[in-house]
């Protein structure tokens, strides 16, 4: 035969349970308002990575674009002829000398004075 001990027993076992499914019940239901928030953040975090992703791919395109239009620029200076790209830097600058007509050596070229034996020491150059 039941008791009522056991009865009592059983009654407050049940109110301690439903006490405790009550707090679980509101625990779950901020986890979930919590779990909302975390989701639309999470949204917006994707939106924002998308956005980064296009503003990449439009930085690179803009990069390759801008090695390609170098690339070309380098290939048209090496294409041109060794007349004209070669000799501005191989070749030093000569005048020519109006009386005589004869090629005349740059200031760059004319750096060592023995190579021209018409000059005597102390005369000024005037040409």
């Amino acid at each position: 035969m039941v008791t009522l001990d056991q009865i009592r027993n059983l009654e407050a076992k049940v109110q301690r349970t439903v006490a405790y499914i009550s707090e679980l019940k509101e625990e779950n239901s901020l986890l979930q308002k919590n779990l909302e928030k975390y989701r639309e953040r999470i949204d917006e975090l994707e939106i924002l990575i998308n956005g980064y992703k296009e503003d990449q791919n439009e930085i690179e395109q803009g990069i390759m674009n801008a090695l390609s239009h170098l690339d070309r620029l380098e290939d048209d200076i090496s294409g041109l002829p060794e007349g004209k790209a070669g000799a501005a830097e191989s070749e030093p600058i000569r005048e020519i000398d109006d009386i005589e007509g004869k090629p005349v050596l740059s200031a760059e070229e004319s750096d060592d004075d023995s190579t021209e034996p018409d000059k005597k020491e102390g005369e000024l150059d005037i040409f």
